[in-house]
């Protein structure tokens, strides 16, 4: 008999009976059937809209392969008939939600984490860096030490014992200092019963910081800062610009994003230690963290805001050129975008026209 796919809320609502999986790893795509039926579900049952009668603007991680992209284009122009598509780096519409288009932007979020230095409107491709720990990374670990505490909790609940009660140290081998009874919070469980997290609630973050402590390695995907944590590779990536006066401007205006960065004491912590860097740096510049509230959704308000510029049409890449280029038009049309005029940060300080749909 034929196999029922469940998508999305419906997935997860049935995940006790399901085998879930996910298209994505680490922002790359490694199911492209999943990726169809993941498009169709959020085109058709989430947003309900006709694909074939608007503009698409995708977001992408900034180090997404030529080949993916083309693939994805084939995709959406082939099965669901888009007249027109934009694709951007996720870091770049989040630097347009801030109504930056210069500035270097830290995104951490669920999968992946990346450093990427912008430079007016557009990401600067060979100063990228990649760091492995990420949100999912920080849950898994909450896990691991919840689970040796002798509470084995369900993901759902771990995801909201983060979200409620984990921190990153300001200082972390200051907070270790401190007695289990100064740091710890109690958390109810759906059952009622009460668990409490102690040094748990700081340490899962930590590896954001200091990967290297915690085990995590390269995975090949792009080169990394020695060391590893978020703050090495803002460090890194700046100093890949070398220009002095970019490098000046870039420090100015680091930007984090990404729901990772929501936990508190993230943005204190980032910079302390960037600061730290700065002293032993050639590029003795001020640095700046700039960490909007709602920074757990800027890719879209940066993509909402952007898609609402009256020469956004001029951006996308046409069926018309796809019919005659092939997917590779959408890489053609990129480096035409760069030749052409960008979006102002006046014309990004416009609020969005909606709120993000809730998917």
């Amino acid at each position: 008999c034929p196999t029922k796919v469940y998508v999305g809320d419906d997935a997860v609502g049935k995940r006790g009976v399901l085998a879930l999986r996910t298209p994505l790893a680490r922002g790359l795509v490694v199911d492209w059937e999943g990726l169809e039926l993941i498009f169709a579900h959020t085109f058709y049952s989430e947003v309900g809209v006709e694909p074939g009668a608007q503009p698409l603007l995708l977001a992408e991680s900034p180090l997404n392969p030529k080949a993916s992209r083309e693939r994805v284009a084939a995709l959406v122009f082939d099965v669901f008939e888009v007249p027109s598509l934009y694709v951007n780096a996720q870091a770049v519409l989040s630097l347009y939600a801030s109504g930056r288009t210069t500035g270097c932007v830290l995104d951490v979020g669920h999968d992946q984490a990346h450093a990427v230095p912008v430079f007016r409107g557009y990401a600067v491709p060979h100063a990228i860096e990649a760091v492995d720990a990420a949100g999912r990374d920080v849950t898994a670990h909450l896990e691991r030490l919840l689970a040796a505490a002798g509470a084995r909790l369900d993901g759902d609940v771990v995801c909201d014992v983060k979200e409620k009660l984990a921190y990153v140290a300001l200082d972390y081998d200051a907070e270790l200092e401190l007695a289990e009874a100064d740091v710890a919070s109690a958390y109810e469980l759906p059952d009622g019963d009460v668990v409490t997290v102690g040094r748990a609630r700081f340490t899962c973050a930590e590896m954001l910081f200091d990967p290297a402590r915690f085990g995590l390695r390269e995975t090949g995907l792009r080169r990394r800062a020695s060391g590893g944590g978020v703050h090495d590779v803002i460090h890194a990536a700046i100093c890949r610009c070398e220009d002095r006066a970019v490098v000046k401007e870039l420090c100015a205006n680091v930007v984090v994003a990404g729901g990772t960065t929501l936990l508190p004491g993230f943005p204190e912590r980032l910079a302390t230690e960037l600061l730290r860097l700065r002293k032993t740096s050639t590029h003795r510049v001020k640095v700046k963290i700039v960490a909007p509230p709602d920074r757990h959704r800027s890719v879209w308000t940066g993509g909402s805001l952007l898609a609402s510029l009256e020469h956004f049409p001029d951006m996308c890449t046409t069926r018309d050129e796809y019919a005659e280029l092939g997917p590779a038009a959408v890489h053609r049309h990129c480096e035409r975008r760069h030749s052409t005029r960008a979006a102002s940060a006046r014309e990004l300080a416009e609020p969005p026209a909606a709120a993000p749909p809730n998917l």
